[in-house]
């Protein structure tokens, strides 16, 4: 089999329906976070990394991850996103368990995810790194144990790896297979953690030119309580779960009871959740349309327009 060397982190077929004819190959609007480019791409060329998923020891075929998401997990995703596309109703039974598998997935595939996981473990390195490149009895016991365990092929005299240390010529890189594997382990105790949650759909109305845009980190967890200070969960009280589902759809989560019928999408609703997709993204976000509504979710309510992206007369995105 060759290697297909692009990885999607955000599965195409889910980044399908924000653009204009609903497919892989259709266009759509790209624009960074900082307002300074944009371009139009396809959800094919969108939201991939090279080998973001190639393993070297979970598995002996190294995109054994990759085809799982491919061939076993997207094609579920794939036919719960068109039943919602047709029917603008919340799928049951099966289709419900894989629309949370994509709102679980769309949290836990990002490189941000990736990142929060190695944090920890960067910082402990730069801890045992320092020890070492300080304490020369517990380098020569840790290098002498690595060396006779065929870890390492020779032992590099200490001063050299004090150093090393002190004029800061190293990196700490993540283990790939250990985050691939963080990440499928998680997928499972996320998907309980959403099943406390009461979900809602919001369809824009079929009357309204409006639309709902989505970019490279479209799961947004947020607060409803103004007065709410530091960081927040996924089972926090008082928070809410965004996920815009297509161009006309959004999901909404809940962990106090909400009735199964939609409010009304009005132009605030829509541009409170393009505004908070925008602000929560890591880098770029996507429309199918040149002008984007945004909203402060309160009395201001302002388009943003992509063929303007650096005129002065554009309004900001005022993150």
């Amino acid at each position: 089999m060759a290697d297909k060397k692009k990885h999607h982190y955000i599965p195409a077929c889910y980044l399908a329906g924000f653009t204009k004819e609903g497919k892989r190959t259709s266009t759509f609007l790209c624009a960074r976070k900082d307002n300074t480019h944009q371009y139009g791409t396809n959800p094919n060329d969108s939201c991939a990394k090279s080998r973001y998923y190639k393993v070297d020891t979970l598995h002996a075929d190294p995109l054994y991850i990759e085809n799982w998401y491919a061939e076993k997990v997207e094609p579920m995703i794939g036919k719960t996103l068109e039943f919602i596309s047709k029917n603008h109703i919340l799928p049951t039974n099966d289709g419900m368990e894989s629309l949370l598998l994509l709102v679980a997935t769309l949290y836990l595939r990002t490189p941000n995810f990736r990142s929060s996981v190695f944090a920890p473990q960067k910082h402990i390195d730069k801890i045992i790194m320092s020890a070492l490149a300080n304490d020369s009895n517990l380098y020569d016991n840790i290098a002498t144990r690595a060396h006779e365990n065929e870890d390492i092929s020779s032992i590099p005299e200490h001063h050299k790896i004090r150093k090393f240390w002190a004029d800061g010529e190293f990196s700490i890189n993540a283990n790939q297979d250990s985050l691939i594997q963080s990440e499928i382990d998680m997928i499972l105790p996320m998907l309980d953690k959403l099943a406390y949650r009461f979900w809602q759909l919001h369809v824009i109305p079929d009357d309204s030119e409006d639309e709902f845009i989505t970019s490279d980190q479209p799961f947004v967890l947020s607060s409803t309580d103004p007065k709410a200070r530091g960081n927040i969960g996924i089972l926090t009280s008082n928070t809410q779960i965004t996920v815009p589902i297509n161009k006309k759809t959004v999901l909404l989560g809940f962990l106090s009871e909400v009735k199964e019928e939609s409010p009304v999408v009005d132009k605030s609703m829509i541009g409170t959740v393009n505004y908070n997709i925008v602000k929560n993204c890591r880098d770029v976000f996507y429309s199918s349309k040149e002008t984007v509504l945004f909203s402060d979710g309160e009395s201001k309510i302002w388009e943003f327009t992509f063929d303007k992206i650096n005129s002065k007369n554009n309004h900001n995105i005022n993150l």
